[in-house]
């Protein structure tokens, strides 16, 4: 019986068809490594201010620090001009009381040595200087107008005392009148007018202490900061490298932020130096001025008096030793030749009080009033020149620089304004084109 044949060909090729491709309705076999086809994956894009939104946030600061840039650039100014003015004024005033209290006892040593010599000298004229400066002092300075007031009632009294004196010139009646006159200056004329001084030298110093730098430095950087940075956002966002508006704007700002800057420290540093040389200079002066007067007075007092023991000279020792005290606080130059006369005239009255203790009271008496030459009233002359020249010009120069220091000032506060408003302007007119791309 024959065996029915089997088909291996057919039972193999349904594998290999398999392996060549896939029929419909099957799934294909995965290969190693192999990455499945399919749609793309989507990826989240990073997220990114939108260009309107970021350039108005970087201009709205931008405005905003140029505001403050300006407003506080300009008040800053303002102060410091207000402060100069102040210390103008404050040294004017400085000056008129200084002169009033360098009168009333350079008046003194006049009608001592009109008493001494029963001559007329310019006792009258310097009291009547000394009133009409009372009066302008008080008109410049209503606050100082009750103490000024109080110093005229006080100079009254002891003018009418000294009238005593004069009417009773060469008697003991005189001589105590005279006397008591000197007291009377001393103890209630010169107080109020040694606080008036102290009073007005420190409105100067007050007026003289600076004002901050820090608004406008802080505000000038905030400024510039927000400019440079919107800068870079439209450079950045817009590819084109320079914005004329900004750029104006930055240039404007660095430049007005730079002057005001300097003219603050140019002012604060001035003026220290001239309250520490000028007004120092001129308030020493007066008050060797005044000292050496008072000594002048005492010298006449004791040859009025004819005494000789050390005692009678005590006085003028004070009063010199005043004079000295003020002369080596001088911080300028001047103070070398003035401490020279002072010690010429300081020999010279040494030489007096010999001839005084020797008897010798005409050739004494001629020696003080001589005002020439090398006796004690000449080389006195020769020292109140040199330091009434010290006194004088330091106060008219202090004067000078704190005007020029405040003129200064102002045209930088005019730069820092017209600089800020041209700089907002100018930032506008950079960003509102780009802005309008948009619109």
């Amino acid at each position: 019986m024959a065996a029915t044949p089997s088909k291996p060909q057919a039972a193999s090729a349904a594998p290999t068809a398999g392996r060549r491709g896939t029929p419909s309705g099957t799934v294909a076999r995965k290969r190693p490594g192999q990455v499945p086809a399919g749609p793309p994956i989507a990826r989240p894009e990073t997220p990114t201010t939108p260009t309107p939104k970021l350039l108005r946030a970087w201009f709205t600061f931008t405005l905003l620090s140029l505001i403050a840039f300006t407003v506080l650039g300009v008040l800053s100014l303002t102060n410091a001009r207000s402060a100069l003015a102040g210390a103008g004024e404050s040294i004017g005033q400085l000056s008129r009381v200084e002169q009033v209290r360098t009168d009333v006892l350079r008046a003194d040593a006049a009608a001592a040595h009109e008493l001494l010599t029963g001559q007329d000298g310019d006792y009258g004229d310097t009291v009547a200087e000394a009133r009409a400066t009372l009066v302008e002092a008080a008109a410049h300075s209503p606050s100082d107008a009750s103490s000024l007031a109080e110093v005229n009632r006080e100079l009254d009294a002891y003018t009418a005392k000294l009238e005593e004196a004069r009417l009773g010139r060469g008697t003991p009646a005189g001589e105590e009148a005279l006397v008591a006159a000197a007291a009377m200056l001393r103890t209630q004329v010169l107080p109020p007018l040694n606080t008036l001084v102290e009073t007005n030298s420190g409105h100067v110093d007050a007026s003289t202490a600076g004002v901050s730098r820090v608004p406008l430095a802080l505000s000038g950087i905030l400024a510039l900061a927000g400019l440079v940075g919107t800068a870079l956002t439209l450079s950045i966002r817009f590819r084109r490298l320079v914005n004329l508006g900004i750029t104006a704007a930055i240039l404007l700002v660095a430049a007005s932020w730079a002057i005001g800057l300097s003219a603050l420290t140019t002012a604060d540093t001035q003026a220290q130096q001239v309250v520490h040389n000028e007004i120092v200079t001129f308030q020493e002066s007066a008050a060797a001025r005044g000292s050496a007067y008072d000594a002048r007075a005492q010298e006449a007092l004791a040859l009025i008096q004819r005494r000789t023991d050390p005692a009678a000279d005590q006085p003028w020792s004070n009063a010199a030793d005043r004079t000295r005290t003020a002369l080596e606080r001088i911080p300028t130059t001047a103070a070398y030749d003035l401490h020279v006369a002072w010690d010429r005239y300081v020999e010279a009255h040494g030489d007096l009080r010999v001839l005084a203790t020797q008897g010798e009271w005409d050739e004494a008496q001629r020696q003080i009033v001589q005002d020439t030459g090398p006796a004690a009233g000449g080389r006195f002359v020769t020292f109140d020149t040199a330091v009434t020249d010290a006194m004088t010009n330091s106060s008219t120069q202090s004067r000078m620089l704190i005007t020029s220091l405040a003129s200064s000032v102002t045209l930088s506060t005019l730069v820092i304004g017209f600089g800020g408003l041209v700089a907002i302007l100018c930032s506008w007119a950079g960003v509102r084109p780009r802005l309008q791309e948009y619109a």
